[in-house]
């Protein structure tokens, strides 16, 4: 799906919150703990909602202002978490960092954040700035994407960085024309995402010590992030590729 300008102002307005269990690949739950939700399709695992908001609609909580990107927001018990690039330094301008920050869901407050640089220099960014991924949560760790290729591992309660990888300096992984976009997927006690280049269109890492278990494949990128299928009994990892 193309990016769109109506994205480039990410401000929260929380309606409702829902606390549930920590979600996995494969289990639903009430959290919003990945792209696309329990089971990355999208689906809400809810039941007895309404059929249409009381005419004044619903009551606002709070809100605040972040940044610009395009990165989701999760959900996790009393948490909110997701990732921003801070205010334009002025018209026509990008700050030359992102965030990952996690906000009290009852409140908006910060509880925490982490800021790392995010150089825009040699990415399109006319449909809007990056990030364009979304986190993801396993147990007591955050999984995230960054513009320029980063990834990296937080501590889901003080933000400390417990591992990190630079696919570019790392792997050689070819630049991107408009930013990261694929959101790591959890599976089987391995983080999934795409690497990019000869041998390496995808990777599976160990989410405690980020140590590189495999990778495969020949494709250069695409934004599209992995998914999970089930086909005769056999899950099978699906990406897509330009």
């Amino acid at each position: 799906m193309p990016l769109t300008r109506a994205l480039r102002a990410l401000t929260l307005a929380a309606c409702l919150v829902t606390a549930g269990p920590i979600v996995t690949a494969q289990a639903p739950s009430a959290s919003w703990t990945q792209w696309g939700g329990p089971t990355r399709d999208f689906m809400v695992p809810s039941t007895g909602l309404a059929n249409s908001w009381p005419s004044t609609g619903p009551k606002r909580l709070w809100s605040r202002p972040l940044g610009e990107g395009h990165s989701a927001i999760l959900s996790e018990g009393a948490r909110l978490y997701t990732l921003y690039r801070p205010a334009s330094p002025g018209r026509g301008q990008f700050a030359q960092e992102e965030a990952v920050v996690a906000l009290d869901a009852a409140t908006g407050k910060t509880i925490w954040e982490h800021k790392y640089a995010s150089p825009t220099a040699g990415i399109n960014y006319t449909e809007g700035a990056g990030p364009h991924a979304t986190p993801l949560i396993v147990g007591n760790r955050l999984f995230v994407a960054g513009s320029r290729r980063e990834f990296f591992a937080l501590d889901k309660a003080t933000g400390k960085v417990l591992w990190s990888h630079d696919f570019m300096k790392e792997y050689r992984a070819p630049e991107i024309d408009r930013g990261m976009a694929n959101s790591p997927l959890l599976f089987n006690d391995t983080i999934i995402v795409p690497i990019g280049g000869k041998g390496q269109a995808v990777g599976a890492f160990n989410p405690e010590t980020g140590a590189l278990l495999w990778k495969a494949g020949d494709v250069e990128y695409s934004p599209a992030s992995p998914s999970l299928i089930t086909v005769d009994g056999q899950v099978q990892l699906v990406a897509f590729w330009r």
